[in-house]
């Protein structure tokens, strides 16, 4: 008699013991997960009943459902928790990026003009890193590395950068006119020709012959309200 009170207590220990180990789970995890071990504990409870191990009687189609129905909920909840954890992995990279990508863009130009003479000073600096990643977006690296028939965006920048004759009159020396621009008041998107660039003397006014290639027909976009890049890129 006393092994078989000193049994029922150690199997009713074990039940509180389970009882509260799920309450805790349920504050501290999602929702998802607690379906899992609910489920789970339910399968193990009605699995203890089949073999007799509680210490209570449970009739042999009620412990057969629970197994079922426990394996069933925890099937369920499990995947449901996969889903929303990756759901959740999603939603994290993309407001990591979106974050990344505001902080880049409020180190851009702050206006076109001043995005074509920076654009053209990293060129002449042969700062490769600042034209392509940057200046361009990635649909417009690929355009301005196959139009200057490179094979990578690094390439491109070191072959226009070995067509400019006069470094210093090429990055000093021109401003970009506002008749180049559409429409010339900066807005999310503006058209850029600058296949029309002109250089002049800073002291005097007058032309200059073009010390250097001109850049291109740009299209420009304003990168999460703050700076602008080269969203498509195509050759004079």
């Amino acid at each position: 008699m006393l092994r078989l009170n000193a049994w029922i207590s150690e199997r009713a220990a074990l039940s509180i013991a389970l009882a509260v180990v799920l309450v805790a789970l349920s504050q501290r995890v999602s929702g998802w997960a607690f379906g899992t071990t609910a489920g789970l504990l339910l399968a193990s409870l009605g699995g203890l009943a089949l073999a007799r191990q509680l210490p209570w009687s449970v009739p042999r189609r009620t412990a057969v459902t629970g197994i079922t129905v426990g394996l069933l909920l925890s099937t369920v909840f499990l995947t449901m928790y996969i889903v929303h954890a990756q759901q959740e992995k999603a939603r994290q990279e993309r407001a990591e990026q979106i974050a990344r990508e505001e902080l880049m863009a409020r180190a851009m130009p702050r206006t076109p003009q001043a995005l074509v003479r920076s654009f053209l000073g990293n060129v002449a600096d042969l700062d490769v890193h600042r034209v392509c990643v940057w200046r361009l977006s990635d649909t417009a690296r690929q355009q301005f590395t196959e139009a200057w028939r490179a094979d990578d965006c690094p390439a491109a920048v070191r072959a226009m950068h070995a067509e400019i004759r006069d470094i210093r009159t090429y990055v000093s020396d021109m401003w970009p006119p506002a008749d180049i621009f559409i429409p010339r008041t900066a807005g999310q998107r503006v058209h850029a020709d600058a296949c029309q660039l002109e250089w002049s003397n800073i002291l005097t006014g007058s032309p200059l012959t073009p010390p250097g290639p001109q850049l291109g027909k740009l299209m420009i976009e304003r990168q999460h309200r703050y700076g602008y890049q080269v969203v498509s890129y195509h050759p004079c």
